[in-house]
């Protein structure tokens, strides 16, 4: 922070693993780390696509998923989503999108806020609704891709990813 003022982006570098199973099941897990503090983030989930998707149909999935914060002594945090997507492939272009709910729980042990909440630790339940949208470019034969995204709720997000298939 500069100033006591927080920057203005967030760079989180994440390692997400995903694996596809049989009845077009895919189970996932996640971790990030937030460089320069103690913080990181463990995730997963699974995803089921409804509708496989073909040549004139879209592809139709639910997810649901978790997050848990680990690190930072006073603050405790943990999601749960569920969500619905589509999604449509032209050539090596996928675009996507996609509408959920969030479930945040989060909770602080400071001992300021506890003297400011009367002698009680702060605790927070938020449900929000979010929405996404993405593009995945995927060329062919090669095992890369590159997505973006952008998730509209509370806080609007944008991310900028690199996969490698193997």
């Amino acid at each position: 922070m500069q100033d006591s003022n927080p920057p203005s982006y967030l760079v989180i570098p994440r390692l997400h693993v995903q694996k596809g199973l049989p009845f077009n099941l895919d189970i996932g897990a996640s971790y990030a780390a937030v460089p320069s503090t103690d913080i990181s983030l463990i995730g997963g989930e699974i995803k089921w696509a409804i509708l496989s998707g073909g040549v004139v149909a879209p592809a139709v999935a639910v997810r649901i998923s978790g997050t848990k914060l680990f690190g930072g002594s006073q603050a405790h945090l943990e999601t749960y989503s569920a969500d619905l997507s589509i999604s449509k492939g032209f050539l090596f272009l996928v675009p996507y999108a996609g509408i959920g709910q969030l479930l945040v729980n989060s909770r602080t042990d400071s001992a300021a806020i506890r003297l400011a909440n009367g002698g009680v630790d702060f605790w927070e339940t938020q449900n929000l609704t979010k929405g996404f949208v993405g593009l995945k470019i995927a060329p062919p034969v090669i095992p890369f891709s590159l997505v973006a995204e952008a998730d509209f709720s509370t806080v609007t997000a944008y991310s900028l990813r690199a996969n490698f298939s193997f």
